[in-house]
């Protein structure tokens, strides 16, 4: 029997051990929903609204046990873990049940010709059966929970398969939908390997697929689902820029780029990265940033329990602990300067360091490149998922951290002469997922955000607009299609049908039907010059032939 062994990233202990499912397994999962989605679908709103508000009340009565595990888990601090994923999960929720039954309304659809008066249209809109989500590890909770919840008010069913790394969550959110007290089989959690997921999602003919994590993935499941032309939505990578003007409040600006770049040990897609300063002030922002830097704090023992005394937690997994490293290091050799950095817990310190070491380590790392290497090689080597907030400067375009996505703490900064040149710089990347600007001039603001190739723009802030359950999240270029979240993504959930009705009951014929005439071509000539044409002759004139065209609805053969 084979089994998912889940680890504790600050402590390496298992937390608990859960049984894989098998394809065949996944399939017949989907098989299940299908059915308990058809009766699903027929149920009224009101009571899908209340099912998912008994899982907010779920969440409410057990908030800290369900940060606990998302902290145990994932590595990120139990603060970033209520404020990042639980709560807003529960607001997420109220925002979804308050207008899930408005949405679901038909919509009329308003025509602006005349000719066609006595069409009458409207879009009704449809779950689409069952929704296959797949979620990554870094926000183990937040992302696959509200997509869940917007796919079961829509009258779907669900399979739900997160990230391996992050199985213990997993469970904790199955847990939370089974005080919904859906139909059985209808929410589906199963914890099965990433290819078998997909196969199972393809031969089994899921009807949607939700996918959050890296483009390579992203792709592939792509190119699987257009076997079958399963439609797909993808939220994928992000390097994204901030652009800080010269006129911005400097310490509010390293602030919220400081939040959005290391929050959840910088393992966000959407996360400040790419840090573009106006030269003016670029020295000036780089001190700013070292000095707050250097003070943020690392975890303490008991890491589930620290509250405030601690600013960055653990990176998820060794692999992507070496990843990052490997990245940095690249940057690094390319010239790259290693600018800033805060300090180890100690036990990690007392792990690589000696005791001289230790006193005056942090402006030892900063000092030349050799040293920066040095260091970086020693927290590669050890086994800790640790790893410290890191500024990097002088960063070019053929860097890793110009480039590439790189998921952990660490932003890289540089400068530019002018706006079209900052702008120039933070859509030259083949990823377009977030982006900020940082100014006094919300205006001025505003008109930069126009011109960046991405999702989501914030002004003077970074990354939250996640937890902003009215907006739609998702990105442009590589970093995906279709959006989550919002009136957007709730609408990912349901297919479109337009309805189309005759007004005129008694009409014998439209006006364009066969047999073909003359009298149409006249008539429908007429139409065009009566609604379109400037002169007022040609406007009299195409009336008169539109009116002759009229006598169709009253012909019998």
């Amino acid at each position: 029997m084979d089994y998912t062994i889940s680890y504790n990233p600050a402590t390496g202990k298992e937390i608990a051990k859960y049984q894989r499912n098998t394809k065949e397994e996944v399939i017949e999962a989907i098989k299940k929903s299908k059915a308990a989605s058809k009766l699903w679908s027929q149920t009224p709103v009101k009571q899908r609204i209340k099912a998912i508000k008994n899982v907010q009340r779920y969440l409410i009565d057990n908030y800290k046990e369900v940060a606990k595990a998302i902290c145990d888990d994932n590595g990120k601090l139990l603060i970033d873990s209520f404020v990042a994923e639980v709560f807003p999960a529960i607001m997420a929720t109220s925002f979804y049940t308050k207008y899930a039954k408005k949405w679901l309304k038909p919509k009329n659809l308003k025509g602006n010709s005349i000719l066609t008066f006595n069409k009458k249209a409207y879009m009704v809109y449809s779950p689409y059966g069952v929704i296959g989500i797949i979620s990554p590890w870094n926000y183990p909770f937040s992302i696959p929970f509200s997509e869940v919840v917007m796919a079961i008010l829509a009258g779907n069913g669900v399979i739900l398969k997160v990230a391996t790394e992050t199985i213990h969550v997993g469970n904790i959110l199955n847990k939370a939908f089974e005080a919904a007290k859906l139909p059985d089989g209808l929410f589906s959690y199963v914890n099965s390997s990433g290819p078998d997921t997909l196969d199972a999602f393809i031969e089994g003919s899921i009807d949607k697929i939700f996918f959050t994590g890296s483009v390579e993935t992203g792709l592939k499941i792509q190119q699987a689902a257009a076997k079958k032309l399963i439609p797909t939505v993808l939220e994928l990578g992000g390097n994204d820029a901030a652009i800080v003007l010269k006129d911005c409040d400097i310490d509010k600006a390293t602030w919220g780029i400081i939040w959005g770049g290391y929050t959840n040990s910088g393992q966000s897609c959407g996360g400040a990265q790419r840090i573009l300063v106006d030269k003016s002030i670029y020295d000036q922002f780089c001190e700013k940033i070292k000095e707050k830097v250097t003070n943020l704090r690392p975890p303490k023992v008991p890491y589930n329990e620290t509250i405030g005394d601690a600013d960055i937690g653990f990176i998820t997994s060794k692999t992507q602990k070496e990843t990052v490293i490997k990245q940095i290091v690249e940057s690094i050799e390319k010239g790259a300067i290693l600018y800033g950095i805060s300090y180890l817990p100690e036990d990690l310190e007392k792990q690589i360091l000696t005791e001289d070491e230790r006193k005056d380590y942090i402006i030892k790392v900063r000092s030349s490149k050799s040293e920066a290497l040095k260091f970086l090689n020693k927290l590669l080597q050890v086994n800790n998922n640790f790893l410290p907030a890191m500024v990097l400067t002088d960063i070019k375009e053929d860097m890793p951290i110009f480039n590439d996505e790189i998921f952990g703490p660490v932003i890289g900064i540089t400068y530019f002469e002018d706006i079209e040149q900052a702008i120039n710089m933070a859509n030259d990347s083949k990823l377009g997922l977030t982006s900020s600007v940082w100014t006094s001039n919300i205006k001025e603001g505003k008109k930069i955000a126009s011109k960046i190739e991405v999702g989501v723009v914030m002004i003077n802030d970074h990354l939250m607009s996640h937890g902003l359950a009215h907006t739609p999240w998702g990105g442009v270029k590589l970093s995906g299609i279709g959006r989550t979240h919002g009136e957007d993504g709730f609408y990912e959930m349901l297919s479109k049908k337009v309805i189309i009705s005759d007004s005129l009951t008694f009409a014998k014929k439209q006006l364009w039907w066969h047999p073909y005439s003359k009298i149409i071509w006249d008539g429908m000539v007429g139409a065009m010059k009566f609604l379109y044409h400037k002169s007022l002759k040609e406007k009299f004139d195409g009336l008169k032939k539109l009116f002759k065209l009229l006598n169709r609805f009253f012909e019998k053969n």
